[in-house]
C-alpha cells in the first residue's frame, strides 16, 4: 500500500526558517525559503478543502469544533517563517497577520458552543497551538509596528493563550486524577 502524503505535512514546512536560526548553522537562508515557499503555497488549497468540507457538507460534530482553530495556524506561523526569513514585516506579511486575526475571530465564536454541548476531551489541546503560534506572530507584529492598537492586540492574545492553556491543563490534570483520562480520549 502507497502512503499518501497529505497536504498538512507540507504546511509543517514553514517550521523550517524558524528553527533554522535558532540552530546556528551555517547560513542556510535557501532553506529557509524552500520551507517558507512549500509551506505556504500548501496552505491555501488545504485552506480551501476545510473550507469547502465545513460550507458545503453537513456539520463537523461538536466534539470536533475546537480542531476549526488550526485553519489559523498557516497564517500564523507564515507571518512568523516570513518575517524571520525577509527580515522585515511587508504588505504580504501583514496580510497574513490580519488574515490569521480575521480567521481567529470568526472561530472563537464558534467554540462558544462546545463549551456548553460537549464534555471536555483531550480534543481539545488542538486550540492550544494555533492560539499559541497567532500570540507569537502578534508580539512579533507589535515589535514591529509601534502601535498601541498592536500591543493591545498582542497582550490580549498572548492573555487569552496563556489562559486557555492553563485552563487545559488543570482540566487534563485533574481528570487525571480523577481516574477519566480513558474517557478524556475517546
Amino acid at each position: 500500500m502507497r502512503r499518501r502524503l497529505g497536504s498538512f505535512q507540507f504546511v509543517g514546512l514553514l517550521n523550517v526558517p524558524l528553527a533554522v536560526p535558532v540552530l546556528d548553522l551555517p547560513p542556510m537562508h535557501g532553506v529557509m525559503i524552500f520551507g517558507l515557499a512549500v509551506g505556504l503555497f500548501f496552505a491555501i488549497p488545504l485552506f480551501t478543502v476545510i473550507f469547502s468540507r465545513l460550507v458545503f457538507e453537513s456539520p463537523m460534530p461538536d466534539a470536533m469544533l475546537p480542531s476549526l482553530l488550526i485553519l489559523i495556524a498557516p497564517f500564523a506561523v507564515g507571518f512568523s517563517a516570513y518575517a524571520v526569513t525577509i527580515g522585515q514585516v511587508d504588505l504580504f506579511v501583514q496580510s497574513l497577520f490580519t488574515l490569521s486575526l480575521f480567521i481567529l475571530c470568526v472561530l472563537l465564536g464558534r467554540l462558544r458552543q462546545p463549551l456548553v454541548c460537549c464534555p471536555f476531551r483531550v480534543s481539545w489541546w488542538a486550540v492550544s497551538f494555533p492560539l499559541a503560534a497567532t500570540s507569537i506572530a502578534a508580539l512579533r507584529f507589535a515589535a514591529a509596528d509601534s502601535s498601541a492598537v498592536a500591543d493591545i492586540i498582542a497582550l490580549a492574545l498572548l492573555a487569552l493563550a496563556t489562559t486557555i492553556i492553563a485552563a487545559l491543563m488543570i482540566r487534563t490534570l485533574a481528570g487525571i486524577a480523577r481516574g477519566e483520562l480513558r474517557a478524556l480520549s475517546s
